[in-house]
């Protein structure tokens, strides 16, 4: 135990007890992240935040799903959740979009217009999600 709390333990349990609710009160500094704006992704993904003409049209339609899917679940989650867990789902996104680049289907992956457009989508909405940084999960893209 810190020295703080066997101080405490020693003049009784009544003060440790105090001591151990006040800290349960009080958010653990690895958990203060900002809260997840489930209004502003909500109208985020109501708008019509994915332009088609950003890039070519089957690129840009197969990687749309990835983004709604996105969206969705983060709008689900509790807003106080941990950022491990969105950032969970930002990896899960970034997976999808690899699939769209590697997509044998399509005419072409994901070029260098798309690709500026979908990192610029994922930042927007890693900061409506508390997240500030998303590096590790744009270093995972493979285009």
């Amino acid at each position: 135990l810190p020295d703080e709390l066997l101080e405490l333990a020693k003049g009784g349990g009544k003060m440790l007890l105090r001591h151990l609710r006040e800290a349960r009160d009080e958010p653990h500094p690895a958990w203060n992240v900002p809260a997840i704006n489930r209004d502003k992704l909500k109208r985020f993904r109501r708008s019509k935040y994915f332009h088609l003409e950003c890039g070519y049209e089957d690129v840009m339609a197969a990687a749309k799903p990835a983004f709604s899917s996105l969206l969705k679940d983060l709008i689900a989650l509790p807003t106080d959740v941990a950022k491990e867990a969105r950032l969970d789902l930002f990896h899960a996104c970034m997976v999808d979009l690899n699939e769209v680049n590697n997509d044998e289907d399509l005419d072409q992956g994901i070029d260098t217009e798309e690709c500026d457009f979908f990192c610029g989508l994922l930042e927007q909405i890693a900061h409506m999600a508390g997240l500030d940084n998303i590096d590790d999960v744009l270093a995972q893209r493979d285009w």
